[in-house]
Order: C-alpha cells, then sequence, then structure tokens
C-alpha cells in the first residue's frame, strides 16, 4: 500500500498554480455581465421616458377631444352663438377650458367670415341680416310647445317644417344659403344646431352691416372734413390778402362776410375752427406714424434676434419673442402663405426670422402642398367629408349594435334608450323599433361605404346586410365587417395627412365611433375572426380580405 506523503514526509504537497488564461477569460466574462447590466438599465430608462412620452401625447389627445366634444356642445346654445359672432366674445368657451389654441383659431375664423361678410355691399347685408333673423323666429315657432305645454317632438317639428318649407326656402336663399332643404328633420339635436347657426349668422351678418355703416360714415366725414380744411386754408389765404390790400374796416368787412359764407358752407365753423378740425387730423397721422416707428423698432431689434440693448437674443428668447406676433405663429404652422425672404429694400424679412424661431424645421416650399392638404382635410374639403362620413357611419354602427343586441335579449327598456338618442319612434315590439332604427340609418351608413347616399338598390343591399331577420352571430358579422373597412379608411386618411403636415391628424373619431372599433378589435389589436381570402359583406357589396392590419381593421377589392 502506497504511503500518505503527508503522513510520510510531513509536509503536504503544493497546490498547482491557476492557469493565466484561465483567469483573464473570467475577468472578460465578468466586464461582459457588467456591461449587458448597464445596457439593460439604459434600455429601462430609455422604455420610462418613451412611456412618459406616449402618455403625455395621450394627455393632449384627451385634452384635444374633450375640447371638441365642449365646443360642440356650446355651439347648440343660441346665445353662445350670438355672443361670439357679434363682438368675438370667447369667454363661454374659456369658462368651458378649451384650451387658447382653439379658441384662437375660432377667433381667427369668425374674423375670415367676417371679413368676407364685409365684401358684401350694404344691401345684400341688410338682405342676410334680415333673412337669419326671420329664420330664426320661424325656427322658434316651428319648436314652440304645444297648447297643453308639452315639447314639440320629432314628429311635431317635421309637420310644421312640411308646412312652412316653402317660406324657410325662400328666405335660405335671401340668407346666402346654398344646397337643398331636407325632406325631414334627423333629430331635434339637429334642429337645436340649425337653429343656434342662424342666431349666430344673424349676429354675424349684423355686425358685419353696422361696421360697414361705420365706415361709410366714417369715410364721407373724412371728405367733409378734407373739404373744410382746403376751403379754410383757402379762405385764410384770401383773409390775408384783403387785410394786407385793403384799408383796415373795408378788410373787416370783406372777411367777415368771407367768414359768414364759410360758416354757411362748413355747419357753422370758423375758418379757424375748420383749421383745428385739420390740426386734429394731422396729429392723428402723427400717432400713426408713431405706431409705425415702434413696428419698425421691433424689427430692428427682437424681430432681427437683438434685445432692448442690441445684444443677439438667446434661442429660446427669441422664439418667447416671436410667439407674440400671432402671423409668424400662423406661418411657422403653415396657416398662411410664407413671407418674403427679403423686404423691398433687400433686407432679410424681420418675419421670417422670427418664423424660423418658432419653427427652426421651417420650409416654405412644402406651403403650397401643405396647403392643398389642410383645405383638403377641411371641414367642406374631399377628405374632410369623407371622415366626417366615416365617422357618422361608425357611430350609427354603435347604434346598430347596441339595438341589435337588445332586440336579441329582449331588453325593452334598452332598445328605448337606443331609440330615443337618435330620435327614433319607439315600436310595439323591440323588432319594429329596431327596423326604424335601420331606416334612419342606413342612408348614412351606405353614403359612407359608397361614396354617396345611393339608389334604391344600395340602399336595399345595406340594409340587407344589418336586417332584424338575420342571426345576431350574422348582423355581429357583418357590423365588424363594415366598421373594419371604414376604420382602415379613417387610418389611411390619417396617415396620409400626418405624412404630408408632419403632425398628428387634427381631429379624432367620436367617442361612439371609437367605442365600436375597440368592441370589434382584439384585446390585444390583434387579428380579427376573419382572414385574409374571406368574402364578406360590406354596404350591399361583396368584398374580399387581402389585408388585415394588427388593430383588427382590413383592407379589401369589391367582388363583381
Amino acid at each position: 500500500m502506497p504511503l500518505d506523503p503527508v503522513l510520510a514526509g510531513g509536509i503536504r504537497p503544493t497546490v498547482e498554480p491557476t492557469n493565466p488564461l484561465q483567469t483573464v477569460a473570467s475577468i472578460m466574462a465578468l466586464k461582459g455581465q457588467m456591461s449587458d447590466i448597464a445596457l439593460r438599465n439604459q434600455q429601462i430608462e430609455q422604455s420610462k421616458q418613451q412611456q412618459q412620452l406616449i402618455q403625455a401625447e395621450q394627455t393632449q389627445k384627451n385634452r384635444d377631444l374633450a375640447d371638441v366634444n365642449n365646443y360642440t356642445a356650446l355651439i347648440k346654445d343660441p346665445g353662445v352663438q350670438a355672443r361670439f359672432n357679434a363682438t368675438g366674445d370667447i369667454s363661454d368657451f374659456q369658462k368651458a377650458g378649451i384650451q387658447p389654441k382653439f379658441t384662437d383659431a375660432l377667433v381667427k375664423s369668425r374674423l375670415d367670415r367676417l371679413q368676407g361678410a364685409m365684401t358684401l355691399n350694404k344691401d345684400e347685408l341688410a338682405n342676410r341680416a334680415e333673412a337669419t333673423s326671420q329664420l330664426a323666429k320661424l325656427a322658434v315657432n316651428l319648436s314652440a310647445p304645444g297648447a297643453d305645454g308639452t315639447p314639440a317632438d320629432l314628429a311635431t317639428l317635421n309637420s310644421r317644417y312640411g308646412s312652412s318649407r316653402d317660406s324657410i326656402s325662400s328666405l335660405m336663399k335671401m340668407a346666402g344659403y346654398t344646397g337643398d332643404l331636407p325632406g325631414t328633420l334627423s333629430s331635434p339635436e339637429q334642429f337645436q344646431q340649425v337653429l343656434a347657426q342662424l342666431h349666430g349668422d344673424t349676429a354675424l351678418y349684423s355686425t358685419a352691416l353696422a361696421n360697414k355703416e361705420t365706415q361709410t360714415k366714417a369715410a364721407a366725414l373724412e371728405a367733409e372734413a378734407n373739404k373744410a380744411n382746403a376751403d379754410a386754408l383757402q379762405a385764410k389765404a384770401q383773409a390775408d390778402h384783403l387785410a394786407a390790400t385793403l384799408p383796415k374796416d373795408e378788410a373787416d368787412a370783406q372777411i367777415a362776410k368771407l367768414n359768414a359764407d364759410f360758416a354757411k358752407a362748413h355747419g357753422g365753423l370758423t375758418p379757424e375752427q375748420a383749421e383745428s378740425a385739420r390740426h386734429n387730423k394731422a396729429q392723428e397721422n402723427v400717432s400713426a406714424g408713431e405706431l409705425g416707428l415702434k413696428q419698425k423698432t421691433f424689427d430692428a431689434t427682437l424681430g432681427s434676434g437683438l434685445d432692448a440693448n442690441g445684444q443677439p437674443m438667446a434661442p429660446e428668447a427669441m422664439k418667447q419673442a416671436a410667439l407674440q406676433d400671432p402671423t409668424a405663429v400662423a406661418i411657422a404652422h403653415y396657416q398662411l402663405a410664407p413671407p418674403p425672404a427679403q423686404t423691398r429694400g433687400g433686407v432679410p424679412s424681420p418675419i421670417l426670422r422670427k418664423v424660423l424661431a418658432i419653427n427652426p424645421q421651417y420650409d416654405a416650399t412644402t406651403y403650397p402642398a401643405r396647403a392643398e392638404t389642410a383645405r383638403g382635410f377641411s371641414p367642406s374639403g374631399a377628405q374632410g367629408q369623407a371622415i366626417t362620413a366615416a365617422d357618422t357611419a361608425l357611430a350609427h354602427l354603435n347604434t346598430l349594435s347596441a339595438a341589435g343586441a337588445a332586440m336579441n335579449n329582449g331588453d325593452v327598456q334598452l332598445m328605448n334608450r337606443v331609440a330615443n338618442a337618435i330620435g327614433a319612434q319607439v315600436g310595439a315590439t323591440p323588432k319594429a323599433t329596431y327596423d326604424t332604427i335601420l331606416n334612419m340609418v342606413g342612408p348614412e351608413i351606405s353614403k359612407a361605404v359608397i361614396g354617396a347616399a345611393g339608389g334604391e338598390g344600395e340602399r336595399a343591399g345595406t340594409a340587407s346586410n344589418f336586417d332584424s331577420k338575420l342571426s345576431n352571430s350574422q348582423r355581429e358579422s357583418n357590423i365588424a365587417a363594415a366598421v373594419g373597412l371604414l376604420g382602415a379608411r379613417f387610418d389611411k386618411a390619417s396617415h396620409a395627412y400626418e405624412s404630408q403636415m408632419g403632425v398628428p391628424l387634427p381631429r379624432t373619431l367620436s367617442p361612439e365611433s371609437q367605442a365600436i372599433r375597440a368592441k370589434y378589435s382584439t384585446p390585444s389589436g390583434g387579428a380579427t375572426s376573419h382572414k385574409v381570402g374571406d368574402v364578406v359583406a360590406v354596404g350591399g357589396k361583396h368584398v374580399k380580405i387581402t389585408a388585415i392590419h394588427n388593430d383588427g381593421t382590413f383592407d379589401g377589392d369589391e367582388v363583381k
């Protein structure tokens, strides 16, 4: 048996030394782990910052949506419309907490409308003011309560509206409104909004007429003053000549006659009084000159990026100074045409400096395309009208979905609430009420899907997709398909606007439309129950799905 070296020699063998290569490898591995930890910490911090940014953007979007809802509610009030359009009073909007950027846009819109009205002559303005006033009075009479004090319902409104339609049409033309009158009113809310607008338009035209009359009077007074000034100077020259060439008594008599003739021609003013009037006019011109001088001083200092001491301003200070100029702000956000790069004297334009201080990425060459896009997406533009139509149809689909659920469950109370919300007549059964609702909202859905109200066949095709005779699952499937199509159109329009303008589309879908889109999307925003290649019914047409997006919407081609 071999001896234990410890027992034999009393000495334990030396431990083998560590391999240097293994030590280096361990150190390198440790450094790699530390780098991974640092990278993960950095990624976590970036994720937090991104989340904060998303939350801030969502908060702003919520504020904007709240402003739109508050504004929509306020303009249904005839008093608010009249106050705002008469004097530009925005206190009602401020009390509702609407942001300054929206109130500023409202003020500019009113001024634009007022300036447009001012291009009409006095007779046209007087006719429009009178016509809108008569329309407002007629509207009040149409909505008057019955003899027993019962508020006028939709049926009563439409009955009165039908008998007054010719008078309304005549007054509408006199007031400058274009387009044909609807055959019937869709809801009391619609009537209330029209009534409020009439009060607003009456106030606007009345204000424009008053301004026009003030301008006319001012021009007449100015012409009269100018003539009096010229006559006064001539009379003074004649009096000086008489005093220098005639004996005093004779000169005094001639000058007295001269003054009497002057006073007779100028409302009792003497030449000296007329001279004082001319003096006042000259002082006004001096004041205007002083104002111009102040503007030039601004352009030479703040407008040139210099402070009051002539020292260069910091970029943020220059931006804050530039933000005081509403014209520069509007140009910087592509709301107005770009200014010339130089003044007539070849000096760089001060306003362009302010524009670049507000928006360093401002590019004047993109203004024509941006302006065209802005016009297209305005409420009267083609894309804007398409978005409005899609929003309306989505809200109607939300109504149909709720009504369908109530009908399927036999929930009379829910069905009645849905009907009352849109002014539909409640039927004897949930099915009858559902059919009434479908008849009311079907044309608007058709308009959004096929681009127009469509003929009888197309309207019938749309209605058949949501018919009360269908099973609840089939009806819901058709609603989901329509929601997907309209939602995809809105998303495409939003993306097109943002790619051209560089900012998100400044309008959102109504809460009802957002609700119906959320309902037919999966919680994670994944695919719907449909797949590429499926053929679904949308708006009375058959559509083959060609692509499905992450949010549950899809693209498709019509199957002929």
